[in-house]
């Protein structure tokens, strides 16, 4: 699909170029969000996802910041080149991008995601997270909807595309999953010169949660989480022994595989995982109970998947029985697999 979708604008380049070169000139709100968005950035390169003729990265790019235009299409990447000197530009996606960790001020993805599916947001939201810096931000435009058009001809160009039109607040949902919270959310309906459909505008900043691998340093943590997660649904099934609990802890202390999550740089939650040929298996994920309740387990699982489905692998983990966190696990598509007097173990299937 990728392929087909860069072949489709390699086509259609030149006629939508000479659209879309000077558009900004007639958009007043795009110029004085993208304004907005360059000053609330933080320091650091800004990536123009899906730049087409880059246009925008132009535009950014005259307001001082260092911007990066990313496209499928080869041949949109040339005519930037030609039409839009200044910013960097590269052949990529959004879906695994060539940029390292935490590398960007913040990212733009004016009306690109109108072409990844439901299934694919997930990844390129993961993604974008990655790559941009803690309390960095992302500004994405696209058209509203729950429906798909597909497009055999544009602007006279034979093509093959499907444009995905996406409901505002499932994007929002997906967007906070990943790490990345909405300051900014803004509708506006279309010009007479316009598709005829709604425009969404969201503003999305990168939280200050931060991932590390765990350290022998982090035992104390780890035994004092352990013990505050566990307790309320160990306690019923087996009773709780202290000291007994300390032992079954120290016994199967393992740093391999395991990350410390923190915020503002203090640990606050723990995951573990493992592989086994065809699957990934979460051993361990807790989550301090205080900051229980803010999509923090949500989002951890949700970057498990998306590597996963990266690699189409399937994801096992286990719940004890009475744990509510079987809710979330089902609502992300794991279902059971089977049960022991203790525990559920589930499983979400490969995804092709």
């Amino acid at each position: 699909m990728v392929k087909q979708i860069g072949d489709s604008y390699d086509r259609v380049a030149e006629p939508y170029a000479h659209h879309f070169l000077d558009e900004l000139d007639r958009k007043p709100l795009d110029r004085a969000l993208l304004a907005a968005f360059e000053q609330t950035a933080p320091p650091g390169p800004i990536a123009d996802l899906g730049c087409g003729p880059g246009h925008i990265a132009r535009y950014l790019h005259g307001l001082g910041r260092h911007v990066i235009g990313i496209d499928l299409s080869p041949g949109m990447i040339e005519i930037a080149r030609r039409s839009s000197p200044g910013p960097e530009y590269r052949v990529g996606t959004m879906l695994d991008l060539d940029l390292a960790d935490c590398s960007l001020g913040g990212a733009i993805a004016f009306y690109s995601i109108i072409h990844l599916t439901a299934r694919e947001l997930p990844v390129a939201f993961t993604e974008l997270r990655r790559a941009v810096r803690p309390e960095g931000v992302a500004l994405l435009a696209f058209h509203t909807g729950r429906h798909l058009l597909h497009l055999d001809d544009m602007m006279g160009v034979e093509v093959s595309l499907d444009f995905h039109f996406h409901p505002p607040d499932g994007v929002r949902l997906l967007l906070e999953d990943a790490g990345l919270t909405v300051e900014w959310d803004l509708r506006r309906q279309p010009s007479h010169s316009e598709v005829q459909t709604e425009r969404c505008y969201l503003l999305a900043r990168r939280d200050p949660v931060t991932l590390r691998p765990a350290t022998e340093a982090d035992r104390e943590f780890l035994r004092a989480l352990h013990h505050a997660c566990y307790r309320r649904w160990v306690e019923p099934i087996w009773g709780w022994d202290e000291a007994d609990q300390d032992r079954r802890f120290a016994s199967s202390f393992n740093v391999a595989g395991r990350v410390i999550v923190e915020l503002a740089g203090e640990p606050i939650s723990t995951l573990r995982t493992s592989r086994d040929g065809k699957c990934v298996s979460v051993d361990d994920i807790e989550v301090a109970p205080e900051h229980q309740g803010r999509g923090i387990g949500s989002r951890l699982l949700r970057g498990v998947l998306a590597g996963a489905d990266r690699e189409r692998l399937a994801v096992r983990l286990q719940v004890l029985h009475g744990n509510p966190a079987r809710r979330l696990y089902q609502r992300i598509g794991f279902t059971v697999e089977r049960e022991t007097a203790s525990h559920v173990l589930m499983v979400r299937p490969a995804q092709e």
